[in-house]
């Protein structure tokens, strides 16, 4: 995944169409000067708008609105970039005057604290779910980056990452009535039923994943898993996943969208919508060796 200046992301259909320079592009067909105006916007504005549903007031959710918007960013096997697209972003959000709350939701294998530099140490997801603390503001944990506050997951512990739903659908809740305008959700890999209910639970879902085709093999076993998740638990209206290709160009990303879709048409009966792509940039790599987001690394 990348948000470096030079790099584009495309967001087909229905979806907000803009050019920018932080990562985002647009193969759309409005006119020269429709999109000369979108290109004077703020580079952390335009990323936002390339994955956010055209619905969600303009770009994004705006602060002090009454219903807190939930997102959730997953991925059916690891390494393929989710929890870089979800810390960058964080970041674009928190440029825009909004408060984003993100939170580790990997139970087992909590890591996006060393994403931006912050020990995984101290009051964690999972001990709240435990029980060892009483609300959900005693393990938010403020951040270097203005507007940005952390809850980190948990890793380690036997036992954890094995909720049941009623305790997790109560974290979504607690979730949605915190002060933060945006709720962003780093997921663990794979289906299991902690990391669907979770996915189930939010309002937007993202899938990630790459051109191999070990990725999108495993992209489709997980839509499958949260569509069966969805019908047992009578979350079917819930269910709305939307793919995001990393590491690929836009003809890349659209035949990784055609060979994804195609699964999950056939054998699912269910469209997956392509929200956008990322193309591949070694500053990426940089980021998380040097535990600094993209966007700060390369803030033009």
């Amino acid at each position: 995944m990348t948000v470096h200046a030079r790099k584009r992301v495309s967001i087909p259909g229905d979806r907000v169409d803009v050019s920018v320079s932080k990562g985002l592009s647009a193969a759309d067909p409005r006119s020269a000067a429709t999109r000369a105006r979108s290109d004077e916007a703020p580079p952390e504005e335009q990323f936002v708008a390339g994955v956010l549903p055209r619905e969600a007031s303009g770009v994004c959710p705006r602060r002090g609105a009454s219903e807190r918007k939930m997102w959730a960013v997953a991925g059916g096997k690891g390494g393929v970039g989710k929890s870089l697209l979800a810390v960058n972003l964080a970041m674009a959000l928190t440029r825009q005057g909004l408060r984003v709350l993100l939170v580790d939701g990997d139970l087992g294998g909590a890591n996006l604290h060393a994403m931006i530099g912050m020990s995984g140490t101290g009051r964690t997801l999972g001990q709240l779910l435990q029980g060892q603390w009483p609300d959900l503001s005693t393990i938010m944990q403020p951040t270097r980056f203005e507007g940005l506050e952390l809850v980190v997951g948990s890793a380690g512990v036997l036992g954890v990452a094995d909720q049941p739903r009623e305790k997790l659908l109560d974290l979504a809740s607690l979730l949605r009535r915190s002060e933060a305008d945006v709720v962003l959700l780093d997921l663990g890999s794979g289906a299991s039923y902690g990391t669907l209910d979770l996915f189930l639970a939010a309002d937007v879902q993202m899938v990630v994943s790459t051109p191999e085709p070990t990725s999108i093999q495993n992209v489709h076993g997980f839509v499958k898993c949260a569509l069966g998740r969805a019908h047992d638990v009578g979350a079917s209206e819930h269910f709305a996943p939307q793919l995001v290709v990393n590491r690929a160009d836009a003809g890349t990303a659209r035949c990784c969208h055609r060979a994804i879709a195609a699964l999950t048409e056939r054998f699912l009966g269910r469209s997956l919508p392509l929200l956008g792509h990322l193309r591949h940039d070694a500053l990426a790599e940089s980021s998380v060796l040097q535990q600094v987001p993209v966007m700060v690394l390369d803030p033009g």
